[in-house]
């Protein structure tokens, strides 16, 4: 269980295949062997942060769900409902954590239901209770319906619902972003606060808010009454800004679970107001007042989790345009056209052009040591590669000699592991970049394909194409929780200077900021901050070395001119740890593999 988990578990709840055939050399791998064919892969739209909001059924409107999409690739889940008929309490809400996402379908195992405490200022998170409730799952037939299925204790029984989407996060729902600037997102757009709040001092009760289209906000707060039964109350907001006034808070009662419910008799009686102060995206200050026995006080909200896909920035990034480099020890084994993957402070290059195609090597970022990894099974070249889940995972690639395993898609490897595992669920990929993003693995390809795989179910699908139909030699990075497929170069165009921004909860793609340069085989590298792209190389015309560098920050809509490498290289990966950029190994020659140990250090200066 993550750290971030266990955080959340103790504040909220307590709220708390086969060998394939091989295909002929891609002519723009600069003479690279042939790669794996390529498989059909699943079509079906797949559980992503567009899925975030509240659902409702049409023919029981005053019962729904509140559902969240994670960034570890699990989902929660609140259903806000009624008791069982014979029951003392009037409402009663139950939360599916820690939600299995496959393909189309989230499954909540453990689904519970809490009492104990008392509202107000006697709140004792000591008497939360949290007995099991039994599961309940969610199907989706597209982004705005779904089937939820349940099965719960003899007095709730099971059956299923067909659901209809009542609210989408604003910039995080279906539909394409609003908030960009020359294809970025604004910083009035990374200010996101939809997400579960709580109180440190009150653990066991908490707020779901959702921040809409045109100013709009929706919030829930799950508590209890004074005899420690469940309650729950929803209220809405037209004001923009960091103060919101919730001025009628609803506390809908009158009806009973299951096949007693009877949407004509919810009494939506009024409970109070309340007005929630943010003193910034993750903290904030409310204020309620409401009829008995609950009264009036004082909270302090903390952000507990985000939303897949949401930032939460209350200023820009710096701009950065000056920095010194300085070269340190050159690397064992010189490779380039290699797959890179960073675990923490540990950069693993895998593969390599012409010679030492088997090789794997780590370079740790903050030691500046070097140390040699388990040979791949099989030779590669132009391997695209990403870490996820504390694993590195290397995928397609061309062979370009005939010695060890030629056929497997893919391999991968645990740091500590003595060898690689074969893996042909891997998609068949090569040239261009991967990403690792909301629990999923994304993988670019240099004629155009985005792949999206899923690590625990080890399948894979393919999302919609891009603006261009060939990425040979781009970059695929993570930046403000979208993909940003950066230049490359194909047949037809040359090189190009084109940034394509992929939106995971609408499944669009939109055209980004330009870099000032045309390239390909460059370095790219993200971090919570920026992207820096770095050399790279023209084969189309004059062909040459590109040694410019240039960065864009959160909140700018443009790339800035950072220092040019000392010394240019083409095919070589890259790293950002705090302000510094490691430029790793590559070619020194364009078109070709003239392989460099070189380890290139660029240091931010503000």
């Amino acid at each position: 269980m993550s750290a971030l988990k266990c955080v959340y578990l103790a504040g909220f709840l307590l709220l708390g295949g086969v060998p394939q055939a091989l295909l002929n050399a891609c002519s723009l791998n600069h003479g690279g062997g042939a790669h794996p064919a390529k498989l059909k892969s699943a079509e079906t739209r797949w559980v992503g942060p567009g899925m975030s909001g509240s659902w409702y059924s049409a023919d029981r409107s005053g019962e729904g769900f509140v559902l969240q999409i994670l960034p570890d690739g699990e989902a929660l889940a609140i259903w806000f409902t009624y008791p069982p008929k014979g029951s003392a309490a009037k409402q009663a809400w139950i939360l599916g954590q820690n939600g299995k996402i496959d393909g189309n379908r989230i499954r909540f195992s453990n689904a519970y239901t809490t009492r104990g405490p008392k509202f107000g200022s006697g709140f004792d998170p000591a008497l939360v209770q949290r007995p099991v409730w039994g599961d309940f799952s969610f199907e989706f037939s597209d982004c705005n319906t779904a089937t939820m299925r349940y099965s719960g204790p003899a007095a709730w029984g099971s059956g299923e619902r067909v659901l209809t989407r009542l609210t989408g996060i604003e910039d995080l729902s279906c539909t394409a972003k609003t908030q960009v600037s020359n294809g970025a997102r604004t910083l009035a757009g990374l200010k996101q606060r939809s997400a579960a709040w709580y109180d440190p001092s009150h653990s066991g009760e908490g707020w779901f808010l959702e921040e809409l289209s045109g100013n709009r906000s929706l919030l829930y707060w799950f508590t209890y009454d004074d005899a420690g039964e469940q309650v729950w109350t929803v209220g809405s907001s037209a004001q923009p800004g960091d103060s919101r006034n919730f001025d009628v808070m609803l506390r809908p009662i009158g009806t009973n679970f299951g096949a007693d419910f009877n949407a004509n008799n919810v009494d939506r009686a009024a409970w109070g107001s309340l007005n929630l102060a943010f003193s910034s995206c993750d903290r904030a200050r409310l204020s309620y007042q409401a009829l008995a026995p609950f009264g009036s006080g004082t909270l302090a909200p903390e952000r507990l989790l985000s939303l897949a896909s949401a930032v939460c920035r209350d200023t820009p990034a710096p701009r950065q345009t000056v920095g010194a480099w300085r070269q340190l020890t050159v690397l064992p084994v010189k490779q380039s056209e290699y797959g890179l993957a960073r675990i923490g402070d540990n950069v693993m290059m895998m593969g390599s052009l012409r010679v030492d195609s088997n090789s794997a090597q780590s370079y740790n970022l903050s030691t500046n040591v070097a140390a040699s990894l388990p040979n791949l099974p099989g030779p590669r070249d132009h391997p695209v590669a990403v870490a996820i889940n504390g694993e590195v995972l290397l995928a397609g690639g061309n062979v370009s000699n005939s010695t060890g395993d030629l056929l497997s898609r893919g391999f991968r490897i645990r740091p500590g592991d003595c060898a690689w595992t074969v893996d042909n669920t891997l998609p068949p990929v090569v040239a261009s970049g991967a990403a690792a993003l909301n629990g999923f693995a994304y993988f670019a390809d240099a004629e155009g394909a985005l792949y999206q795989y899923d690590p625990r179910s080890k399948k894979f699908r393919t999302l919609p194409a891009g603006p261009d139909t060939q990425l040979d030699h781009s970059q695929l990075v993570e930046f403000q929780g979208e993909l940003w497929q950066i230049a490359g170069r194909n047949e037809l165009r040359g090189q190009s200077n084109r940034v394509a921004i992929f939106d995971p909860a609408s499944e669009t793609w939109r055209l980004g900021p330009r870099l000032a340069f045309q390239r390909g085989g460059f370095a790219a590298a993200s971090n919570a901050d920026r992207i820096v792209v770095a050399g790279g190389e023209i084969i189309f015309g004059a062909t040459a070395l590109v040694p410019q560098v240039e960065s864009i920050v959160v909140g700018s809509d443009q790339f800035d001119a950072l220092p040019s490498l000392p010394q240019p290289v083409h095919g070589m990966g890259g790293a950002l740890i705090g302000k510094k950029l490691y430029v790793l190994g590559g070619s020194r020659q364009a078109g070709v593999a003239r392989n460099s140990g070189d380890v290139q250090v660029l240091e931010f200066q503000e």
